[in-house]
């Protein structure tokens, strides 16, 4: 039982109108999977809306009824349960009716803010609002040979993951905001792929941490500690009356010369799909960017997978650089996908060639499918989990548009304790590899996490800016068998607040950083005070880097619709603001992409109106 098989019988299932065996055997596949979890409680939502609806169970769902059914879903609702009725019908509605819905995806984006007497009511449970989303066509194909609007239709069998939207959360009765450290980029170069083509990406693909942590900053590096943390705030230009909080979490460099020896086996996916868009050809491309970096001290191992897994090149010295180039530039397309065989195949050469004085790598390069031998998302999870706890850590590369699988990609990265990116062209392949080595093979803290502790007395309630995948318990801060995130040498976490702030004089909280070791096993912890003082007058006095990473933030959260933004603001507002950023950011290649993905999908945005 694949995705695509339980998907079209998902709702048979659920209606009990498929055979008992085959009914289980769907459930059974949408309990494991990642792309098909969520649509379960999405479709039951949605049969209850119809029997709100006073509609019979054997109504066919007409134009009139489904425009019913989505005036329902759009309707302001109490604050608790309209993302879970919105994103229901939105998932049912491509389910039961495989139609358009850029009507309901305008209401989502179009949708108020919730009434700010209701924020109170408020904890931190609502972290876990969301539902496993399928970025499949938004817009089916229309009578013009797959335009709708004058636009291409969005790219085909895109899996996603949503995990809802952090809220607003009272200080006085939560004073604690605890998450693990990320440095994964790949939804912004993912959205960035999407508006290139011409589309705007499903809300559900956008992140907004890995948009922001997309842009570099210039906080200098500690001295004498694994982490320094930067602090800076400004009146947010957005919401009256509020304040925008930066915290940068930098990690400490470690000189080339001093890394630790590369020890690296590429897994790469040669499967057909690999052949669409010559996504095997920036594969090789890539790779032997990385290849170019090491030295006499490194190692590199090929195994690929299509319908099997085999071993293209055994553990080679990387000084033998013409063998392993040789070994790259062979890997052609063939057969299905079986993504397993080719991972177990892959942990067994970097278990068999690991040393435990290297950086002990297992690099899948995949679009994220899986078709072929063993699917279980939770056997790939064990398997991975298992390894990375030996130290052999994962770098997922993702490629491609259309049958592509992000959410099962950033599991699989989150279980190997490694990096997850996106990589969509020959720029986005150098930017990855031609930084600093040690900034993506050097590990210089484990189970990283940081937990932020607010004063009432200053701070009358704060909202997280994304990192709803990493979130916390806040009596797991200090609980080490917990797993966070991993940081390399040289990375800085950049984390975004929005707070509503008491008058009143004294530090507006504490910053705590506790990580592990990797040497020497060992926890460690460093600690900052908010100080009154990293509060700018005004939003133009703050550094150049803050103000990008606030537009990075907006731009995310319009773009995946999120319930906290002011019903008047559009995206064209915040490329107002962009238009405002003074010379030391706007002239940098970074801020020229950003303000120019803004201009086109503001111009998307209009064409959908």
């Amino acid at each position: 039982m694949n995705c695509h098989e339980t998907q079209e019988r998902l709702t048979a299932a659920l209606l009990d109108e498929a055979p008992a065996e085959a009914r289980q055997a769907i459930l059974d596949h949408a309990a494991g999977c990642v792309a098909c979890g969520g649509q379960v409680e999405d479709i039951r939502q949605t049969l209850e809306l119809l029997r709100d609806a006073d509609w019979p169970a054997e109504a066919q769902l007409t134009e009139e009824r489904r425009n019913r059914l989505f005036e329902r879903a759009a309707k302001p609702r109490p604050q608790v349960r309209w993302p879970f009725v919105v994103a229901a019908s939105a998932t049912a509605a491509v389910v039961l009716t495989s139609v358009a819905i850029p009507s309901l995806l305008r209401a989502r984006m179009s949708q108020a803010p919730p009434d700010p007497a209701h924020e109170r009511d408020l904890a931190k449970p609502l972290h876990a609002l969301g539902y496993l989303g399928h970025g499949g066509p938004l817009e089916g194909p229309g009578p013009g040979g797959g335009l709708v609007g004058g636009l291409p239709a969005s790219p085909g069998d895109m899996f996603f993951e949503h995990r809802g939207t952090n809220p607003f959360v009272v200080t006085e009765t939560d004073a604690l905001s605890t998450f693990g450290l990320d440095v994964d980029t790949a939804s912004y170069t993912l959205a960035r792929n999407y508006i290139r083509r011409g589309q705007l990406p499903p809300p559900e693909a956008v992140r907004v941490e890995e948009f922001v942590n997309a842009l570099p900053q210039d906080d200098p590096a500690p001295t004498g500690h694994t982490f320094g943390i930067h602090l800076e705030a400004a009146p947010s230009p957005f919401r009256g009356g509020h304040t925008l909080l930066r915290i940068g979490i930098r990690a400490r460099d470690v000189q080339h010369v001093d890394r630790k020896p590369a020890h690296l086996t590429f897994v790469v996916d040669v499967s057909g799909s690999m052949g669409m868009e010559n996504r095997l050809g920036l594969v090789r491309r890539s790779l032997r960017l990385l290849v170019d970096r090491l030295d006499e001290r490194d190692w590199i191992g090929v195994v690929v997978y299509g319908t099997r897994g085999r071993i293209v090149l055994p553990p080679t010295p990387a000084s033998e650089r013409e063998s392993i180039l040789d070994a790259i530039d062979s890997l052609e397309p063939e057969g299905s996908t079986n993504l397993e065989q080719g991972l177990d195949l892959g942990y067994r050469m970097a278990t068999g060639s690991y040393d435990p004085t290297a950086a002990n790598r297992v690099v899948l390069c995949t679009d994220g499918v899986a078709n072929n031998g063993v699917t279980d998302p939770r056997t790939l999870l064990r398997l991975i989990s298992q390894h990375s706890e030996k130290g052999i850590e994962m770098i997922a590369l993702g490629f491609g548009m259309g049958n592509y699988n992000d959410a099962l990609l950033q599991r699989l990265a989150d279980e190997g304790d490694g990096q997850y990116a996106y990589i969509d062209d020959d720029l986005e392949a150098k930017r990855f590899f031609l930084r600093d080595l040690t900034g993506v093979l050097e590990t210089v803290a484990r189970d990283a996490r940081a937990q932020v502790e607010f004063d009432p007395r200053r701070v009358e309630r704060y909202r997280l800016l994304g990192y709803e995948k990493r979130d916390i318990a806040d009596e797991d801060f200090r609980n080490d068998a917990v797993d966070a995130g991993e940081v390399n040498a040289g990375q800085t976490v950049t984390v975004l607040y929005e707070l509503a702030l008491r008058e009143g004089d004294g530090a507006l909280g504490d910053v705590r950083v506790r990580y592990v070791d990797p040497e020497t096993g060992a926890a460690d912890e460093v600690q900052r005070a908010i100080a009154a003082e990293s509060v700018h007058s005004s939003f133009a006095a703050a550094s150049p880097p803050f103000q990008l990473a606030v537009l990075a933030a907006r731009f995310a959260e319009h773009l995946r619709g999120s319930r906290w933004l002011d019903g008047s603001e559009s995206l064209q507002d915040v490329l107002d603001l962009a238009g405002g950023l003074p010379p030391a950011a706007a002239r940098t290649p970074e801020a020229n992409e950003l303000v120019s993905l803004l201009r086109d999908a503001v111009r998307l945005s209009t064409a959908r109106e």
